[in-house]
């Protein structure tokens, strides 16, 4: 495949005048930011489970937007091994003329292994052009590519996708994705589900991906889609770069909070997060990212209202560590215990003054001590501000403070600049400092 025909298709898309838009489809024209949310839990052909978690961010041009996709692809055994697949696209998608948009994606993918040695890396950059064709009934779209570094050895690939919602006014819906490599090998994704509600799906999925056998998915996937909107309190994420240290090249985190039985006085929060903390090879741009572990916080909160400016809860926190590419057993630990705080959320801008703590007993390591103080402006388009994080326990002491500006309405866009310091009891003159440049989004709902 040459890649001259990849570029017109490119430059094509980049410089059409938006005179020639239609009207296009409500899916893919936004009229203003919007952030969404997947997440897959099942089983797989190999009795193994998988969790796939999937969160992305839109933002409307005059006529297309830009989108921002972050996923991976957990398979595990009983003993929390299995590969993981990373995913990030990023991407720009425009209207050409009635139901027809053109959209270009660089797509960067990346395996690794939990709990096992793993040297062969898989790492490939998929630079896309696709044609869409987008109706009530039905969306296809065609596709040429070719690979920009990386450690794969493909040349250029050829892309079909397809999605048929709702068969015959039936709950089932087909969606799924071809690629030719090469002209020589052929990958592929096809799914059926059937849509419980606007926001539960249960699916059976065929997949051969990357240098990885063909296999059967079955699970269920939460969306935050429709009615499920009500039960999301926010979704984030969080992406920064270490230019100055040995260790690490970036950090990246995702974070779904739910909420339940909300009165005016009291809810049930549920919190998803997953930390990928990326080691250090030869600069950001060079190199492979290469995390090193998996890092799975989950907690649940019972939070009631006690005055105009208080809000304690009780909680309870179950944290999974899982080291990558090395062979070493998973570890954990359960804590338990109440903080209080003066807003309902620590990271929304809704007082000049924000302040948290929390303070419990956990199983892993003793006592677990925890809190945050924030300051910022109140103004509707941009705010600055900063804020102090410490948290502590027998083992180490962590403390960050971060700078930041915050921007946009529907989505908020947070560039910042993090100071954090780590501080361990294991042995003298253990401790860490490090500065973190970053970018986050958050979105309320």
């Amino acid at each position: 495949m040459k890649k001259p025909i990849l570029t017109g298709i490119l430059l094509l898309y980049l410089f059409l005048p938006g005179v020639l838009t239609g009207s296009g489809s409500d899916d893919f024209r936004l009229s203003k930011a919007k952030a969404e949310a997947e997440v897959e839990l099942g089983l797989d052909s190999s009795e193994r489970r998988f969790y796939r978690p999937n969160l992305q961010f839109s933002f409307p041009l005059k006529s297309g937007l830009i989108f921002v996709k972050m996923m991976y692809d957990q398979r595990i055994s009983s003993r929390l091994q299995g590969e993981v697949d990373f995913w990030l696209k990023m991407g720009l998608r425009r209207a050409f003329v009635e139901n027809l948009f053109l959209e270009a994606s660089l797509n960067h993918m990346c395996r690794h292994i939990s709990s096992e040695d793993y040297s062969k890396i898989l790492d490939l950059n998929e630079l896309i052009g696709e044609v869409w064709l987008s109706h009530n009934n039905y969306r296809l779209g065609l596709g040429l590519g070719t690979y920009l570094g990386g450690s794969a050895s493909y040349k250029g690939l050829v892309l079909l996708n397809f999605e048929f919602p709702k068969i015959l006014n039936s709950e089932f819906s087909l969606v799924g994705e071809v690629k030719l490599l090469d002209f020589e090998e052929i990958l592929h994704e096809i799914e059926l589900f059937a849509g419980l509600s606007e926001g539960v799906d249960l699916f059976i999925r065929n997949a051969r991906h990357y240098e990885y056998k063909n296999t059967t998915y079955l699970g269920i996937r939460l969306k935050s889609d429709g009615k499920a909107e009500s039960l999301v309190e926010h979704l984030r994420f969080r992406w920064g770069y270490y230019p100055f240290d040995d260790v690490y090249k970036a950090f990246a985190s995702k974070e779904i909070k739910l909420e339940f039985f909300k009165t005016s006085r009291r809810r049930v929060l549920f919190s998803f997060r997953g930390i990928i903390p990326i080691l250090e090879s030869k600069g950001l741009f060079t190199g492979q990212f290469r995390p090193e572990r998996l890092r799975y916080p989950l907690s649940m909160e019972y939070e009631k209202k006690a005055g105009d400016e208080l809000f304690v809860f009780g909680y309870w926190r179950y944290e999974i560590l899982m080291p990558i590419d090395v062979a070493e057993e998973f570890s954990s630990n359960l804590g338990v215990g109440v903080g209080m705080r003066n807003l309902p959320n620590f990271y929304r801008l809704s007082r000049n003054l924000r302040v948290e703590f929390f303070a419990g007993y956990n199983f892993g390591h003793k006592y677990d001590l925890g809190g945050a103080a924030g300051i910022n402006t109140l103004k509707k388009g941009f705010n600055i501000g900063a804020e102090f994080h410490f948290r502590v326990n027998p083992d180490q002491l962590k403390i960050a403070i971060d700078l930041f500006c915050e921007m946009g309405r529907a989505v908020k866009i947070r560039p910042f600049m993090r100071w954090e310091s780590r501080s361990y009891s294991d042995h003298e003159d253990s401790s860490d400092d490090r500065i973190l440049f970053g970018i986050q989004f958050i979105s309320w709902f």
